[in-house]
């Protein structure tokens, strides 16, 4: 039979269906109740939203809208919603809503109980309440976010905002919303400033010294190339580089290529990315037998060589060539050359 949880606002309603006995039923879930925290709501694995029902929304009823995002269009970070009714010039039904300050979204009940009765025509009256707000960052990024809603309630409390509600100008300091990190730091950079960070992890083509001798191939005429470390020491295998940044989980570096000289065919335990910035390369796979196929790359093409299969590259255009390599590991091992049976030796170094 069906279930019905009652409390003020919107209810949304739930179809349950079992697949074992398939008996349907149904139950009412009302707004507050529906979620749980972060991304986690009361549903179950065998129930879906089949419809939500408003209450009838007045034709007199004013509200407002403001959101926080870091760009016009991005993701919002936080958000404010507000209406009201009017009852002889004065505020009367107050509902505002928060959201991106908690778990889940809220109702500020202290704000809505400053705001019942108040002038309608006091524009620059502030809510304040004492409301406490548990889960996520708490009291801080609510006091923030109390300020998006008085700011929704100042700027659209006299204005006739169902006309115009397309036209919405957000005019917010972002010094006054404080942002909070969803995924933690990794251990090394907890309690690291952000000038150290900057510092630290932004890299600059014209610092970087070109590196002839990366590689060992790279001795060899028709393997000569130069190797600019960006993140990591990508398969050059000198990991203790002071002047690179720190790699995590790939290494970035950009190779230097003059015509008529490559690198040898080899493979990688990860994957290894090829882009080419400017210039063209003529890039490579082989198999076990020995056969290869060869295609060639311009500016902003790439080739992505699985781990374990034997690649490489020559530049056998006019021009130099510059390309961005890319290994899936932070401390990747160094090229390994194939091994061969016959004195053909497609190392050829």
């Amino acid at each position: 039979m069906p279930i019905r949880l009652r409390i003020a606002g919107h209810r949304r309603y739930l179809r349950r269906q079992d697949r074992c006995c398939r008996k349907a039923g149904e139950r009412v879930i009302e707004a507050k109740d529906f979620f749980r925290g972060p991304l986690t709501t009361v549903l179950t694995a065998d129930e879906i939203i089949t419809d939500i029902r408003f209450p009838v929304w007045l034709a007199k009823r004013r509200f407002g809208f403001c959101e926080f995002a870091r760009r016009r269009g991005d993701f919002a970070l936080a958000g404010a919603a507000v209406f009201y009714d009017e009852d002889c010039g004065k505020v009367a039904n107050a509902h505002v809503g928060a959201m991106g300050v908690s778990d889940r979204p809220l109702r500020l009940g202290a704000v809505e109980e400053a705001l019942n009765g108040i002038s309608i025509g006091d524009a620059d009256h502030r809510a304040s309440g004492g409301q406490s707000v548990s889960g996520h960052r708490s009291a801080r990024r609510y006091s923030r976010h109390r300020g998006l809603s008085q700011d929704a309630i100042r700027r659209h409390g006299r204005a006739r905002f169902a006309q115009c509600a397309g036209a919405i100008s957000l005019r917010f300091d972002r010094s006054r919303l404080m942002t909070v990190a969803r995924h933690p730091r990794p251990k090394e950079l907890e309690g690291v400033s952000l000038e150290e960070i900057m510092k630290k992890y932004v890299g600059r083509f014209k610092e970087k010294k070109p590196d002839w001798a990366a590689f060992e191939d790279a001795k060899i005429e028709g393997f000569k190339r130069a190797q600019h470390r960006f993140i990591g020491a990508g398969g050059s295998g000198k990991h203790g580089d002071p002047t690179v940044i720190p790699a995590g989980n790939f290494t970035l570096s950009v190779m230097y290529v003059e015509p008529g000289q490559g690198n040898a065919a080899h493979t990688h335990e990860v994957e290894e990315c090829f882009f080419v910035l400017d210039g063209y390369l003529d890039v490579f796979v082989e198999d076990d037998g020995g056969k290869r196929l060869t295609t060639r790359l311009g500016p902003w093409e790439c080739i992505c060589c699985p781990a374990g299969v034997i690649h490489g590259y020559q530049n056998d255009s006019l021009g130099p060539v510059y390309f961005q390599v890319m290994l899936g590991r932070g401390k990747p091992e160094t090229m390994a050359m194939p091994t061969t049976n016959s004195s053909s030796a497609r190392m050829r170094i």
